[in-house]
């Protein structure tokens, strides 16, 4: 018939839900201190990017290696700050390997994004296990479905060299040294405010709440305390700590505040 022709549309790529989960590059190795509580012990990445649809996740596994209940406890997964798991779908392992987290709630991953949930847990005062960590392999299961098709997803868990084992300790230290920057010996008049030391603070493994200082006058041949009418400690521009000197003894303890 007469009039008849051929219209070629726009070509459309059709692309079916997708996941795939791999273990974020953070946090490092490093030590914890036991009793801790929320601490981040892995970061599970949940890329969408390949996927046609937004993609609906209800649960994921992921393995332990080191630590069981003697150590951990009270494991849950996080969006940032807000818990996706809770009561019953809080994470209490009993021993190493496969741990699964279902969500008190579907989390929902937009198509084109990627979403990273935390893994924390609460460390025990007293646990028994030196180092641990918390992985991935291929025989992991998440829990997922496309948002529009419902049809179930197949998730890739991505082969990772993350090394992410977290060292157990007691507690932290505290190192004070003189630091460079300290003064060198000399002459000081009396009535003027003179710096008389420049100590340096190290924390290692926990943050360290310094709540006195004891300062002790060497060389006392040539001086006294009563050579010094205060004495004060300063961070920066801040006083933290101000003692008068009022006896000939040589150690001095002042109160750290701020």
């Amino acid at each position: 018939p007469a009039n008849v022709g051929i219209i070629t549309g726009n070509s459309m790529t059709v692309k079916t839900a997708a996941l795939t989960v791999s273990v974020g590059n953070t946090p490092t190795a490093q030590t914890v201190i036991r009793g801790t509580t929320g601490f981040t012990f892995a970061n599970l990445i949940f890329d969408v990017t390949g996927s046609g649809e937004d993609v609906r996740v209800t649960s994921a596994q992921a393995q332990l290696f080191g630590f069981d209940g003697n150590e951990v406890k009270n494991c849950n997964l996080y969006d940032g700050t807000v818990s996706l798991t809770s009561g019953s779908n809080t994470v209490n392992a009993t021993g190493e390997g496969d741990q699964t987290f279902t969500l008190d709630n579907a989390l929902i991953v937009p198509k084109g994004t990627i979403k990273t949930l935390a893994v924390k847990c609460d460390t025990l005062a007293s646990g028994d296990a030196g180092q641990g960590m918390w992985s991935m392999s291929s025989n992991e299961t998440i829990g997922a479905t496309g948002m529009t098709s419902g049809n179930s997803i197949t998730a890739t868990i991505a082969s990772s060299s993350v090394t992410n084992i977290m060292t157990m300790a007691a507690s932290g230290s505290l190192t004070v040294e003189l630091d460079g920057s300290s003064p060198a010996i000399r002459l000081a008049q009396g009535g003027q405010e003179s710096v008389l030391a420049v100590l340096r603070f190290s924390a290692t493994n926990e943050a360290m709440d310094v709540k006195q200082i004891l300062l002790q006058l060497t060389n006392t041949a040539s001086n006294t305390p009563a050579d010094l009418q205060k004495i004060t400690l300063w961070d920066g521009a801040t006083k933290v700590g101000e003692i008068t000197a009022t006896s000939s003894d040589t150690g001095l303890v002042t109160t750290v505040t701020g």
